[in-house]
């Protein structure tokens, strides 16, 4: 058995992942038709509540939280927002921050229905979106 794992590159510390285990993860995800994205969204309660201006003669107003930083790792910050939001190249996107108002420009991309339990709200699904600040 143990020369078995070691030709599959295996070993006691790195068991790796059996064919099974492939040809099931395989089955699950080619069924799906959507787009896959991955979603990383671990800031607890550090969402401000803001308000989104589309400045490309979209008119657009929306209510939504973001996160005051870019997400760690990343150059872009978290959106939520019960509205659909569409691409916008222009937007700003206004928030307090300890008695002062803060005003981030820069673009956003689509947003996509949430896909955790918290996400529904009264039988709707909150809007997860990125925006990049200007200059990134």
């Amino acid at each position: 058995m143990r020369d078995d794992d070691e030709e599959k590159g295996h070993d006691a510390f790195s068991p790796g992942v059996s064919r099974e285990q492939i040809e099931n993860a395989e089955k699950m995800l080619g069924s799906l038709s959507m787009p896959m994205y991955v979603e990383r969204r671990n800031l607890g309660d550090d969402l401000k509540p803001g308000v989104l201006h589309g400045r490309d003669g979209t008119g657009l107003r929306a209510d939504v939280k973001i996160s005051p930083e870019p997400v760690e790792n990343e150059n872009r910050h978290v959106v939520l927002s019960r509205e659909n939001l569409p691409r916008l190249r222009t937007v700003e996107i206004s928030i307090e921050i300890r008695g002062r108002v803060r005003v981030l420009s820069g673009s956003l991309e689509p947003s996509k229905p949430g896909r955790r339990t918290e996400d529904l709200l009264n039988g709707d699904v909150l809007k997860i979106a990125f925006f990049y600040p200007s200059g990134s």
